[in-house]
């Protein structure tokens, strides 16, 4: 076939046969083999990738990948899971009025000029993290381009930093930059169900993580408490802290703590109304959001026989999503302050505690306008939290109308919510897996002492500090 020209026959022979060599099975012999295992450990660890060499020495990149032609059960019917994949990226919505934070007529903050610079681009380098994107490159490659060749990295640098400014400061043509927008998009097995995950080309997350740097600061003002996941430090532990106050001090009261799911958060928000908000409370990163949004970013899902796109709300794989992501769900937020209410919300996790027939009000209001913003909420993944004496009440008040899970306790934000028997429980459960951790990472660190340190010292033990 090499000799006769017959290249695309030899490729989809090559491939053929690649399908039957039982890569699977191989992959399993090999995970189960202990000298494999402490080897992938050390090579993580000596990589600077701590997280993940904890994550695969404890076992916990379990799921798998699902292939794209697979039949999975959604919406009680037998779909592939390129169809799932399709269904959670909707065709774009219109904005509605109550979604936007600008009224025609208003004045509409100066766009002042980004000055991204070198010296930007060289802290994002050392920290930046992450496989590569349908062009193939990763972090640890575009680590040593950026930082490891002296000069040639230094002009490397600055072109980057160069194109920064450019997408910062004008409007660029998408056929332009069509290519650094792709994503590749994997289907991880959720069990039951598919989680999508989208992986961007690690150059555009280079440059998003330098503009997030650079103006970063005007998300987390504009947001302030309405909104942790625009950047507050240490916001989640205070709103675990201040949530679980106010439920314990008032719990013997009736009051109840209610959980709320959306449903595919992050593909469904407007992104018209995203992109107009941030127009006004983030000026200095309007011009780059609107050359990385302005088209619909392609999704190469392998061996998929078509593309997917994004073509409504934030991208998977961009570092500026999560900002994004807050500005457009803003105006719903502060909607929904209502007396006799106090509300959270980290990115598309709302909760709310306060009196039963009140928080119900709340819920409905979310349910009602929610939708208008790209906001799904599912009462059935939800979760009310109340004292053991009230869960007829509450019953009675959400579950057999609303359908929302009534419980005594539950998982919150990482920490827990509810009684201190449901909290043991939890914690048992909990220190029983550190346990084992322990004991797995304790077998690694016969061969590899030093290693096995450096994962407990600078990864393991700081899942315990947070729970503790």
């Amino acid at each position: 076939m090499w000799r006769e020209g017959l290249f695309g026959a030899l490729v989809q022979e090559a491939e053929r046969c690649d399908q039957h060599l039982g890569k699977h099975q191989a992959k399993q012999q090999r995970q189960n083999d202990e000298d494999h295992t402490s080897r992938v450990f050390l090579r993580l660890m000596l990589q600077g990738k701590v997280r993940d060499a904890v994550r695969w020495i404890t076992k916990r990149d379990t799921g798998g990948v699902l292939d794209p032609s697979s039949l999975i059960e959604s919406g009680g019917k037998q779909k592939t899971v390129l169809e799932v994949l399709q269904e959670k990226h909707p065709s774009p919505g219109e904005a509605g009025k109550d979604a936007l934070l600008f009224n025609q007529g208003e004045e509409v903050p100066i766009m002042v000029e980004v000055d991204i610079t070198s010296s930007h681009v060289e802290q994002v380098a050392r920290q930046i993290r992450g496989g590569s994107g349908p062009g193939g490159c990763d972090s640890s490659q575009w680590q040593d381009f950026l930082l490891r060749y002296g000069a040639h990295s230094e002009h490397l640098r600055d072109a980057v930093a160069a194109l920064a400014r450019r997408l910062s400061n004008t409007t660029v043509e998408w056929g332009d930059i069509r290519a650094l927008m792709a994503n590749r998009l994997v289907a991880l097995d959720k069990g039951p169900g598919v989680r999508p995950i989208g992986i961007g080309e690690c150059l555009r997350r280079i440059l998003g993580k330098c503009l997030a740097l650079a103006t970063g600061m005007d998300v987390r003002e504009a947001c302030g408490v309405d909104q942790l996941c625009s950047g507050v430090k240490a916001g989640i532990e205070g709103a675990v802290h201040a949530m679980t106050d106010i439920f314990n001090e008032n719990a013997s009261a009736g009051w109840g703590i209610l959980l709320v799911d959306a449903a595919n958060a992050f593909n469904s928000i407007n992104r018209k109304a995203a992109l107009i908000n941030a127009r006004v409370l983030w000026p200095r990163c309007a011009r780059f959001l609107f050359n990385t949004y302005r088209g619909h970013s392609a999704l190469k899902v392998q061996h998929a026989d078509r593309l997917l796109y994004s073509r409504e709300g934030v991208t998977q794989g961009d570092p500026l999503s999560m900002m994004m992501y807050a500005l457009a769900v803003l105006p719903l937020i502060q909607s929904m302050k209502t007396d006799g209410v106090t509300q959270n919300w980290y990115a598309d996790d709302a909760s709310a505690v306060g009196e039963l027939d009140k928080v119900k009000s709340w819920f409905l209001k979310l349910m009602r306008d929610g939708p208008g913003h790209g906001y799904f909420p599912e009462p059935h993944k939800s979760f009310l939290v109340v004292a053991p004496e009230f869960e007829e009440k509450a019953r009675a008040l959400f579950g057999n109308e609303l359908g929302v899970k009534v419980v005594t306790g539950q998982r919150f934000l990482g920490g827990f919510i509810g009684s201190d028997r449901e909290k043991n429980l939890y914690l048992e459960k909990k220190i029983t897996e550190w346990c084992n951790h322990v004991e797995q990472l304790a077998e690694v660190a016969k061969p590899h002492p030093q290693a096995a340190f450096a994962a407990l010292t600078k990864s393991l033990q700081f899942e315990w500090a947070f729970m503790q």
